[in-house]
């Protein structure tokens, strides 16, 4: 008896630490671009994190607007490393390009969020886990009400 709380012990000990672990690499992965921060190492970090699984999700066009975002804030700030060391029109246009790189992020952190659900398949009674991000499943979704309505308008023939 002893030995089974034991183990049960341990075994709930290791899932706790198991989820502690995945939270924290979750919250290590959400980036944002503060001004009042240094800026060269944000960028680094933002640019890592484009290339990871958290913003898979990130379209081409959205990574390009950020990079050029980062590339103005870099070329306004020149020699600075500080976004309050500059003239306050810069500072202005920083804060819009700080605005648009943090916009896009959360947009691409939120549509990369995976979430895994327990669904039956067509043509079997077992339930499978089914693990997507929010966007495919939007994208899925979609898809499937667009061929329902497609079928409603042709009458349910397919041709």
């Amino acid at each position: 008896m002893q030995r089974m709380t034991s183990l049960a012990l341990a075994l709930s000990l290791g899932m706790v630490l198991a989820v502690t672990a995945q939270a924290k690499d979750d919250n290590d992965a959400d980036v944002t671009f503060d001004a009042n921060l240094p800026v060269a190492a944000q960028v680094g970090a933002i640019e890592k994190a484009m290339g990871s699984e958290h913003y898979s999700e990130i379209s081409k066009d959205d990574k390009a607007a950020v990079q050029q975002a980062l590339d103005r804030i870099q070329s306004l700030l020149g020699d600075q490393d500080r976004v309050d060391a500059v003239e306050p029109q810069d500072r202005a246009e920083i804060l819009k390009d700080q605005d648009v790189v943090n916009t896009l992020l959360a947009k691409a952190r939120a549509d990369s969020r995976l979430s895994c659900r327990r669904e039956r398949l067509t043509g079997s009674n077992m339930a499978q886990r089914v693990c997507m991000t929010a966007a495919q499943r939007r994208r899925s979704e979609e898809a499937s009400r667009k061929a329902m309505e497609d079928s409603s308008r042709a009458g349910g023939v397919r041709p």
